[in-house]
């Protein structure tokens, strides 16, 4: 078992959510890789399903509990980055929603009915993005998606996710380790049209990786 100092958030990252794990288990595709049992569950409807990090074929669809991991989280604590306040690595995630060192507030301004509020006109841009990988430019979220998966489906490289990190809460210098499964997974929907009841928590990694 690594030691406190060895510990860094990515270890307790789902790379799915990319948020804290939640009931972490392991899959069987050769490699161990764990997810929340919530994001995984998903997968284990298709006939063969992949891992989303390797990409191998899950020859069992049976979900083992990762002990080591949830033994870790319970008794281990990593600094926020937001107030660099140690937490308890189980209570993270909870903790990075009430954070008042971090920034959620969300500038994205769209009246549902005639006002007279003056509309912002300097919003940020979060309806184009450019890809991670090649920078093509004025891609909406499919768009990013559809060309991501034609073009770089078996890039390997640690890239920021450009939706993420154009979110309030999104950090752009925090590279997903496996972008190419948060984008299929998180990035199904427009966040204009599927918002979450939290904010995704993709703003992490770079913190605790100098």
């Amino acid at each position: 078992m690594a030691s406190s100092e060895e510990l860094s958030i990515e270890m307790f990252t789902c790379s799915i959510c990319r948020e804290i794990f939640k009931d972490p288990v392991t899959i069987k595709c050769g490699n161990n890789h764990s997810f929340c049992r919530e994001c995984v569950n998903p997968l284990m409807i298709d006939a063969r399903p992949h891992c989303p990090t390797c990409r191998q074929e899950i020859k069992q669809k049976t979900l083992s509990t990762n002990k080591n991991m949830s033994t870790q989280m319970m008794n281990n604590k990593l600094p926020c980055f937001g107030c660099n306040e140690k937490i308890l690595i189980t209570e993270l995630n909870n903790h990075f929603t009430d954070c008042d060192k971090i920034d959620k507030s969300i500038t994205y301004f769209k009246p549902v009915k005639e006002t007279s509020q003056r509309i912002p006109t300097d919003l940020p841009n979060r309806a184009t993005f450019k890809c991670p990988y090649c920078d093509l430019g004025n891609l909406d979220t499919r768009g990013l998606r559809e060309h991501c998966n034609e073009k770089h489906r078996y890039d390997s490289a640690h890239v920021v996710c450009p939706v993420c990190a154009s979110m309030p809460w999104g950090n752009q210098r925090q590279a997903s380790s496996d972008f190419m499964a948060h984008l299929n997974m998180r990035h199904k929907f427009d966040y204009e049209t599927y918002v979450l009841a939290k904010p995704a928590l993709c703003t992490v990694k770079a913190n605790y990786s100098k």
